[in-house]
């Protein structure tokens, strides 16, 4: 079973889910900041394959994507699609990485269950779309379900899942996902460009 590691609280990922209603426009759930301090795999050695996991406590999203179902009359918690941005040391080797929702696990709050029988949705694999070789590239993949995900838990924190392929040649060639963070100098702070300490 692969490693999963969790981002530490003070790290956003640049990753978001999308919602929506039958004709209505798109509506985005971020956890992204806009700005990117870093790449990382965070403690994931390059060798590794594993889940790079952002805790979504459920009193955050308990509303998210919610409403009535038009052919049932039920209300859900409706989930579109899954968008992160990743990277690619060398774009011109070609690597597949998956997008998840993993459940909390029962034995450790605020950690991702380890278990994959548990997982509300793991996306099939991605090819990344590859670019000039040696040269890192990155870019905003999303999937949107063809079907609409209707079973959004409400009970259990979630956990946003970008799952990647392990690489021997990291840090020369591998994924990464990009990241905001704030260290509490002015120059990191995300969400302001650097002028003003993170509200």
């Amino acid at each position: 079973m692969p490693p999963r590691f969790v981002f530490p609280a003070i790290f956003v990922a640049a990753c978001s889910a999308t919602t929506s209603a039958p004709g209505q426009q798109l509506n985005v759930f971020d956890i992204y900041s806009g700005q990117v301090n870093f790449t990382t795999r965070s403690g994931m050695p390059g060798p590794s394959n594993g889940d790079l996991c952002a805790l979504l406590p459920k009193d955050y999203y308990r509303c998210l994507g919610q409403q009535a179902d038009s052919t049932t009359g039920r209300l859900v918690h409706r989930l579109n699609g899954i968008r992160a941005v990743v990277q690619d040391q060398d774009a011109g080797t070609l690597e597949s990485l998956t997008f998840a929702l993993v459940r909390d696990d029962p034995a450790r709050t605020s950690f991702p269950d380890p278990d994959p029988l548990t997982e509300p949705i793991r996306s099939a694999p991605i090819l990344t779309p590859g670019g000039p070789p040696g040269a890192p590239l990155a870019w905003t993949l999303q999937i949107v379900f063809a079907t609409p995900f209707d079973s959004l838990p409400t009970d259990t924190d979630l956990h946003l899942a970008v799952g990647l392929p392990g690489n021997p040649m990291w840090p020369a060639d591998g994924m990464s996902v990009h990241m905001s963070g704030w260290g509490g100098l002015p120059a990191d702070a995300p969400f302001t460009g650097g002028t003003q300490p993170v509200p």
